[in-house]
C-alpha cells in the first residue's frame, strides 16, 4: 500500500493557488489538479552526455517513466541531490535549474482519487502516448510522490520552462 502525502506540493509552491481546492486553494477547475505558478523553480538531473544534447537542441520528452513521456523534474533540492547520488551509472552528472514560464495545470496523483483519475484518463493508452491523453484533458503535466516524501513533477511541454542554470558535477572515485 502506498501512502500519499496530502501536502505533496506545499514545498513546491507556497501560494494558495498551487494547492488543491480541498486544502483551501483554488486548484483550478480540472478534477484533481494543482496549479504550479509561473516563475516556479524545478530541477532536472541527468548525465553529462544528455546535458550536452539538451544545451545544444533543447529538452526532448523522456520516453521512459511512470507518467509517460515528459521532462521529469522535482521542486525539491534535497530530492534532486538524492537523484544525483543515485545516478551511479553516470560518469558525470548535470543538474538543470529551471523556471516555469507560465502557470502549469498538473494532475495531482498524490491522492487515491487523483491516481484513479490518472488511470481512467490513460487507460488503454500506450505508455508512450499518455501525455497526449492528459494534454487532451487539459493538463500540462503530472505531480506525484515518487517515494515517501519525495516528489516529482512531469512536464509534457519543454517550452513551459526556461533553463536558469546548469551545474556540472564530475564523479569522484
Amino acid at each position: 500500500m502506498i501512502v500519499r502525502s496530502p501536502r505533496a506540493l506545499e514545498f513546491a509552491c507556497h501560494s494558495s493557488a498551487c494547492r488543491p481546492p480541498t486544502s483551501g486553494g483554488t486548484g483550478g477547475s480540472l478534477p484533481h489538479s494543482v496549479t504550479l505558478p509561473a516563475g516556479s523553480s524545478l530541477i532536472h538531473v541527468t548525465s553529462e552526455a544528455y546535458a550536452k544534447s539538451i544545451q545544444e537542441s533543447g529538452f526532448r520528452l523522456s520516453q521512459n517513466g511512470e507518467s509517460g513521456p515528459g521532462v521529469y523534474t522535482t521542486p525539491d533540492p534535497k530530492f534532486a541531490a538524492k537523484i544525483q547520488r543515485a545516478r551511479g551509472s553516470y560518469t558525470d552528472v548535470a543538474t538543470f535549474h529551471l523556471q516555469t514560464n507560465r502557470p502549469l495545470r498538473l494532475l495531482d496523483r498524490s491522492t487515491p482519487e487523483g491516481e484513479k483519475h490518472f488511470r481512467d484518463l490513460t487507460m488503454g493508452t500506450a505508455s508512450d502516448q499518455r501525455h497526449l491523453a492528459l494534454k487532451k484533458a487539459g493538463y500540462d503535466g503530472v505531480s506525484y510522490p515518487s517515494s515517501g516524501t519525495d516528489h516529482e513533477i512531469v512536464v509534457h511541454d519543454p517550452s513551459a520552462f526556461t533553463i536558469k542554470e546548469v551545474k556540472h558535477t564530475p564523479r569522484s572515485g
